[in-house]
């Protein structure tokens, strides 16, 4: 029957942040909580703009980028109210006892591959994070992405070669990834917190001594949870399987 003999089942939720731009370099964060402290994990996410800003929506999408820029609900909205909701979003990895895995890729210079293969060199160093945790523990994981279609399927078979080389009981991964838009799934949104931290502080942007002293503040919210991160420089981050596929 269900419910009998059940046990603690991992959910790690995958964002990304990146420039193509200005500091080139790609982030991807995991942060992986057990599915028994969802409801109040999402509860804490979804009024945490609201709790600050009584005027935002519940629910509004605590986004990296738009909470450091001012920019899209948050127009308008000074900023320390604004690291105050960035803030109530991070402590939910410490409250709810989640695990944080951080890879990147940062070139070192202009050449870079196509976004869906950096992408999917990233995914590669990550994966492998997330199965440990779950081995760790002993629990089988699930993995919730931010929906991004150029490489949906590709990750999808990532994920069944892994299954297929290393047997089923070869990783703790059960079925196959999941995708969700980031706007309606709560649970992605520290994890893009952290990757936009990461990026940020490690990439520098000639931030001023009060901004990375701010971003520090806030990574010190997430530092006990967090994995030492793995950042590969130069291409090496993107596996020759992906560069041949990329050229077919």
């Amino acid at each position: 029957m269900i419910g009998e003999g059940r046990s603690d089942l991992l959910i790690a939720y995958i964002d990304e942040s990146y420039d193509l731009q200005n500091c080139l370099g790609y982030w991807m964060s995991a942060v992986i909580v057990h599915e028994l402290v969802l409801r109040d994990y999402w509860t804490d996410l979804l009024h945490a703009a609201n709790a600050v800003v009584p005027g935002l929506d519940v629910g509004t999408e605590l986004h990296g980028s738009e909470l450091f820029g001012g920019e899209g609900p948050y127009s308008g909205i000074v900023p320390q109210k604004r690291i105050d909701i960035v803030r109530l979003g991070l402590m939910t990895i410490n409250r709810y006892q989640a695990t944080v895995a951080v890879s990147a890729n940062v070139p070192g210079t202009s050449e870079t591959p196509s976004l869906r293969d950096w992408r999917l060199g990233v995914l590669g160093t990550l994966i492998p994070q997330i199965e440990q945790v779950a081995y760790n523990a002993d629990e089988f994981v699930v993995l919730v992405c931010d929906e991004e279609h150029s490489t949906t399927t590709k990750l999808i078979e990532m994920l069944h070669d892994r299954k297929t080389a290393n047997g089923i009981l070869g990783t703790p991964i059960l079925e196959t990834a999941m995708f969700a838009r980031s706007v309606y799934s709560p649970g992605v949104w520290p994890a893009d917190l952290v990757a936009f931290i990461e990026r940020r502080l490690t990439l520098g942007y000639g931030d001023s001594g009060q901004k990375l002293r701010t971003l520090r503040r806030l990574r010190a919210l997430y530092q006990d949870n967090l994995l030492q991160p793995v950042i590969v420089p130069g291409a090496a981050a993107l596996p020759d399987s992906l560069i041949t596929d990329s050229l077919t």
